[in-house]
């Protein structure tokens, strides 16, 4: 017949695989907490991230940019008046050689000047066209956002980062060095 009887240190194994198996719940539950904290951080930065999408060109910035653009229009049209003036002077009125090549000299600068605004009001209200459209802000070549540093520095702006870069690339690459 077999001793039924335990040794003392049987019973020490068991009661410390008992301990073992105890713990390993305890870890088992707590690596589910963590897994279930780390599932609600990550959907709170999914609902972060829609939320920050919901917020990009929201009707506060679509107003912002708006306005800056007007104001922009409005510079290059006072610009432009400027430079049709400085263009229409008479020259008749002056005597003195001098005054009559710095006219000359003036007049051919504000040609030189009026041919940039006239481009840059063509860009200034394409952009106004976009934002009317929902397109300002969003990259032509990718239709991803731009972002809003890029669009205050620079609200002409038609091109994300990397494909502003993959054209300058590519325009260098054929000879080119403007867009």
């Amino acid at each position: 017949m077999e001793n039924k009887e335990t040794s003392p240190s049987t019973k020490k194994v068991s009661s410390s695989s008992k301990k073992v198996s105890s713990s390993s719940k305890k870890v088992s539950s707590s690596s589910k907490k963590s897994s279930s904290s780390i599932k609600k951080q990550n959907k709170k930065k999914q609902n972060t991230n829609v939320s920050k999408k919901n917020e990009y060109m929201n009707k506060r910035h679509i107003e912002e940019f708006r306005q800056l653009l007007l104001g922009m229009l409005e510079n290059c049209n006072n610009e432009m008046q400027e430079a049709i003036l400085i263009m229409r002077m008479n020259e008749d009125r002056f005597s003195d050689q001098v005054d009559m090549s710095d006219i000359a000299q003036r007049k051919e600068e504000a040609r030189y000047k009026v041919n940039r605004l006239v481009y840059r009001k063509a860009e200034i209200e394409a952009a106004l066209r976009r934002l009317e459209d929902g397109e300002y802000g969003y990259c032509e070549e990718t239709g991803e956002e731009i972002g809003l540093e890029r669009l205050r520095a620079n609200p002409l702006a038609r091109f994300s980062v990397e494909a502003a870069n993959r054209i300058e690339h590519m325009n260098k690459l054929n000879g080119k060095f403007y867009e």
